[in-house]
């Protein structure tokens, strides 16, 4: 689906791996973070995202 998008024009399997390796970093730290006052789920929704972003590297080709 990503190699079909515009945006993925120019994109290596490496710069890929690279960018979703950074995003699932951040969102795990940040999910591990203490709760925050303002949203009682955003460290739940943040570890999710994480964790997604984890398997669309591990399935990425």
């Amino acid at each position: 689906m990503f190699r079909k998008h515009p945006t993925a024009r120019g994109v290596d399997g490496g710069q890929l791996d690279a960018a979703l390796a950074a995003l699932s970093g951040f969102f795990l730290v940040s999910g591990a973070q203490p709760a925050a006052d303002w949203s009682p789920y955003l460290r739940q929704h943040q570890t999710w995202c994480g964790e997604v972003t984890l398997r669309w590297l591990v399935l990425w080709p």
